[in-house]
Order: structure tokens, then C-alpha cells, then sequence
């Protein structure tokens, strides 16, 4: 039996500097500090597009934290 590794999620920054992990699978932004602040989507479409229209400093993914 082969034991899976927790994955890391992805991090955005907002200009506001709340900073909110990426879960693709439950199509939510989580607020890294407080997870009752999350904003839900109703598909992937629609969080990516979220991702790539509101103003943000930087998303930092799984390859960037392991440097």
C-alpha cells in the first residue's frame, strides 16, 4: 500500500494582504489564518478566472516553497 503525501496548496496574495490558499477541489479561496473566511465558486472556470482578473502581489505554488 502506498502512502500519499499531503499536498501543499497554492497561496494567493491579494493587494489587500489577505492571504488565501487555492483549493481546486472544493473550488474555495480559504484565508490562510482564519478559514471561515472563504470565498466559494461554482466550477474551476469560474475560481480561475477569479484568480486571473482580481488585483493580487503574487500565488505562490508547491515548487516556490520548496526552494
Amino acid at each position: 500500500m502506498k502512502k500519499e503525501m499531503p499536498i501543499r496548496l497554492p497561496v494567493i496574495i491579494l493587494i489587500d494582504g489577505k492571504r488565501y490558499f487555492i483549493d481546486r477541489r472544493l473550488k474555495q479561496l480559504r484565508n490562510v489564518f482564519n478559514p471561515h473566511d472563504y470565498i466559494d465558486f461554482k466550477d474551476e472556470s469560474e475560481l480561475e478566472r477569479f484568480i486571473r482578473s482580481v488585483p493580487h502581489i503574487r500565488v505562490w505554488s508547491k515548487t516556490e516553497n520548496s526552494r
